[in-house]
């Protein structure tokens, strides 16, 4: 099921042009342990976002994280910024396990033809660790691959921006809706 920020982000794509696709479940082999020996095994991983744009062929592989309802994206959420907090670790699988992040990216190439960009959507950012993990994420690859992070201060500007453009356009969607009305009662400033 769709969660509400993975939401958001669904809507901000696709007024861009995307075709979006939320939750994505992709099964990838897996070594493990078992009392006769070593197995492979396919174990699922649910891949947040991932968006094609018909008309110029980008390919955007997303992780959604809000962050709201806590201190935020924070340097303790990156290996590479020596975060000895596993639980922490992973829920930033993807920037955290390199040979995963690969194998993952090379399935969603071949199924999806093409090659995936790799987009963090994050809500909050930790305000003592903004410039160093700005930093970090700035000069991030995987697999060849830049990491870029939009932030939903632009997701809801974009949004906002494109529900005033479209007029009086009905669209079936809570979200779109609630801005409408929020805006028409002049609650959003300009």
């Amino acid at each position: 099921m769709e969660e509400a920020t993975e939401h958001l982000v669904r809507l901000y794509l696709e007024t861009k042009g995307y075709v979006v696709t939320t939750n994505k479940v992709i099964k990838l082999p897996q070594q493990i342990s078992t009392k006769t020996g070593p197995q492979q095994q396919r174990t699922p991983f649910e891949v947040d976002i991932v968006a094609v744009h018909p008309g110029n062929g980008d390919r955007v592989l997303g992780d959604v994280k809000s962050y709201f309802g806590s201190y935020g994206l924070r340097k303790e959420h990156f290996k590479d910024l020596g975060s000895s907090k596993p639980r922490l670790q992973k829920r930033m699988r993807l920037l955290n396990d390199l040979d995963f992040a690969k194998q993952l990216l090379g399935r969603l190439d071949g199924e999806y033809g093409g090659k995936f960009r790799i987009k963090l959507f994050v809500g909050k950012i930790k305000h003592a660790d903004e410039s160093k993990l700005l930093n970090y994420l700035s000069t991030r690859t995987i697999d060849g691959r830049s990491v870029g992070l939009v932030r939903f201060d632009e997701i809801m500007r974009a949004l906002i921006r494109y529900i005033r453009d479209q007029g009086a356009t009905y669209y079936n969607d809570q979200v779109i809706q609630t801005i409408k009305v929020l805006d028409a009662l002049g609650f959003l400033s300009s």
